[in-house]
């Protein structure tokens, strides 16, 4: 009797053990408790270098850094409030998507394992630096790295936050090298390509992907396609001129140290990382102590200005027989679609106005409510937006609800994406990468969207604005909700992010329009490829007086023919240092004076649309 009772309480043990572990392998198989990514992983680099090592050096690039969102990534209160909603619906199930979220937001925090429990409440240091210096200066092409990188199993593609790091901050990796003596670095051609931006800009979800570890990230369940948008754009072709940095860190004059007697140069890199959000770097400042009103106000104005200058808006407006038809064309001029990033909740969309003789308005699509703080839906309404989902082949296994979902976690499906397309755009390459358009129609080479409008026949002008909220108010009213009462929002984070909302999530208008309408109907004139306009800058001449020669330095935007000639004072050419094409970037020439007299010339540099005149002394 005492044997048989040994052997129950030996076999009970084992037959719950066998239960647990069966069931176990079934959650694993359809939840994926755990992910590995290949990249370096947690504990395997030195400890980040705070960015206020780097200041006394580099001062001007951490105070523009200073006001970016790459700055404040782990602080954004609009990203703590949805990642305590993914930890409330995810941990149960087994799924640590928090951490993955982190690995971008911090990857400093991520590297040193304070990832757990999904949360910055235990971090610090660089951990809240975001994605700072000693991080950005260390990076590894993942897929093509030159031996020093630490990485783990092969990467299968850029994106998903598969980065590869040195072990250690030096020595510094950049997009320029410099020999100075305080601290060495070395040129790293990764730094100047959009793939180095393409490894956190390019996000699938592998929990939801089978073999997401061997499966190139595009190739996954979507959640953000930024990289591949523009990969298979028309400005993946135009090299440098064409890659992220070129909108996103844009060249100035500058110098590239804050040391005395640091060389100015025409091409320093901004480092505002300038994006189009206007609301989280606002509740940033008023959430978290120490945070520069100064810097955060100067990124804001950074994020106007590439708002500005990323649509081309065109009206027409004519008569018919008993209306007034207004024609309206948006032009996507980025590299991306219109707009891009995390797609919950983000919307465009055109604000109509109809004025009479007396200026009273007599028609208005697209009005926004500053009361209700929301757009009014109407029949003409135009709105660019994307409706992420769960399918309802997910939603049966997991017991939840189909269609458009806020819970991007668990999103496997795109209902709606209307969102216009970047110039050079193909359906099918779109389709290979799921990026495509979904319930609405673009052409192949289509980056425009028109749009036709109705309005009264006393009509007399129409303004038209375009205008971008960064989270509608339905998604707003969703973090709100989801955070009450759960242990998960360690910092009230939802109610924080809902009234900062309130305060600073006005939407931006990105362009306006305002015409006379005609007496008779008119359609837009036939569409022209826009082309980018050039930049150019002409350094002066060094040294200056010269004898016999100098050095001249200019910068162009993008690849054009160029002309750099020298004058006399009595406009005759006395030499030409350049005339062919070249290509973006920066190019210098050399004046070899021994042949001239003394005196004072002028240098002009041109482009078919503009030049540049210098003046420069030889003195022999």
């Amino acid at each position: 009797m005492k044997t048989t009772k040994t052997l129950l309480w030996v076999r009970i043990p084992i037959v719950f053990a066998v239960a647990f572990l069966f069931f176990a392998f079934i959650n694993y198989k359809e939840y994926k408790p755990f992910i590995f990514l290949p990249g370096t992983q947690p504990g395997q680099a030195d400890t980040a270098a705070p960015v206020s090592s780097c200041k006394p050096c580099h001062l001007q690039q951490v105070e523009e850094w200073s006001g970016s969102m790459m700055a404040h990534a782990p602080k954004d209160p609009f990203f703590n409030a949805m990642l305590s909603i993914t930890s409330k619906y995810m941990m149960g199930r087994g799924l640590d998507v928090g951490e993955y979220c982190l690995r971008c937001h911090s990857p400093s925090g991520w590297l040193a394992g304070r990832s757990h429990p999904q949360t910055v409440k235990d971090m610090f240091g660089s951990d809240l630096d975001g994605i700072h210096c000693d991080f950005c200066h260390r990076m590894v092409d993942p897929l093509n790295n030159d031996g020093s990188a630490i990485i783990n199993d092969s990467v299968p593609g850029y994106g998903n936050g598969m980065y590869a790091t040195q072990r250690f901050s030096a020595p510094v990796r950049g997009a320029r090298g410099t020999p100075h003596p305080c601290e060495q670095s070395f040129v790293d051609p990764f730094y100047k390509t959009s793939e180095y931006c393409g490894v956190c800009h390019q996000v699938s979800n592998p929990y939801l992907t089978e073999n997401a570890r061997n499966l190139s990230p595009h190739l996954q369940v979507t959640m953000e396609r930024t990289y591949s948008e523009w990969k298979l754009s028309w400005f993946a072709t135009r090299g440098e001129a064409g890659s992220c940095q070129s909108c996103h860190m844009k060249k100035k004059p500058g110098t590239g140290s804050s040391l005395p007697g640091t060389r100015p140069r025409l091409d320093i890199a901004s480092h505002s990382f300038s994006g189009g959000n206007t609301f989280a770097p606002r509740s940033v400042h008023k959430q978290w102590s120490g945070v520069s009103s100064i810097a955060i106000g100067k990124g804001l104005e950074e994020a106007k200005q590439i708002l500005s200058e990323a649509a081309l808006l065109e009206v027409v407006a004519g008569r018919e027989t008993d209306s007034v038809v207004a024609h309206i064309r948006v032009t996507n001029l980025t590299g991306h679609k219109l707009p891009t990033g995390f797609p919950e909740g983000r919307l465009l969309w055109l604000n109509v106005v109809g004025r009479n003789q007396s200026g009273q308005v007599v028609f208005e699509s697209g009005r926004y409510d500053t009361t209700e703080r929301k757009v009014i839906l109407d029949a003409q309404l135009k709105l660019y937006h994307t409706e992420p989902g769960i399918s309802h082949t997910l939603a049966a296994q997991v017991g939840m609800t189909a269609g458009p979902s806020f819970l991007a976690a668990m999103n496997d499906s795109v209902y709606l994406d209307n969102r216009i397309p970047p110039r050079g755009f193909s359906y099918a390459a779109f389709l290979e990468h799921r990026a495509e358009p979904v319930g609405y129609h673009y052409e192949d080479g289509q980056y425009w969207d028109e749009t036709r409008y109705a309005l009264p026949f006393n009509t007399e002008t129409v303004e038209v604005k375009l205008m971008y909220q960064v989270a509608s108010k339905e998604f707003i009213e969703y973090v709100r909700d989801e955070n009450i009462n759960n242990p998960y929002d360690w910092n009230s984070w939802g109610e924080k992010t809902y009234e900062d909302w309130l305060e600073f999530g006005q939407p931006v208008e990105m362009g306006v329009k305002q015409i006379r309408v005609s007496g008779y109907s008119q359609q837009l004139p036939r569409f022209e490829d826009v082309e980018q306009p050039v930049e150019i800058r002409l350094a002066q001449n060094f040294p200056n007086p010269f004898n016999p020669g100098t050095t001249i330095e200019f910068w162009i935007s993008q690849p054009t023919f160029v002309s750099l000639a020298v004058f006399d004072v009595s406009g005759r050419e006395v030499e030409r240092l350049v005339s062919e094409p070249l290509a973006a970037g920066l190019h210098s020439a050399y004046l070899n004076g021994a042949e001239l007299s003394s005196g004072l010339y002028f240098y002009r540099l041109s482009t078919s649309a503009s030049s540049i005149i210098k003046k420069l002394i030889l003195i022999k």
